[in-house]
């Protein structure tokens, strides 16, 4: 399993965000932010983002027990 995820891994990973709706949500601190790899390469961390969805689905169920 890699352990960073260019754009494209995202879709396949549960994400389908547009590129544009990730920078707003990154931009409030919604979404995890990539890591550059060069000029014009960036990544994801696959544990940050599957974090993210674990939280995601967390709050999802504690809203439906209220």
């Amino acid at each position: 399993m890699k352990p960073l995820l260019a754009y494209a891994d995202l879709k396949p990973a549960g994400i389908p965000y547009s590129k544009s709706h990730l920078y707003y949500l990154m931009n409030r601190n919604e979404f995890p932010r990539p890591i550059k790899l060069s000029i014009n390469t960036i990544a994801w961390v696959r544990e940050d983002i599957e974090n993210w969805i674990n939280e995601k689905i967390k709050a999802h169920r504690q809203e439906n027990v209220e």
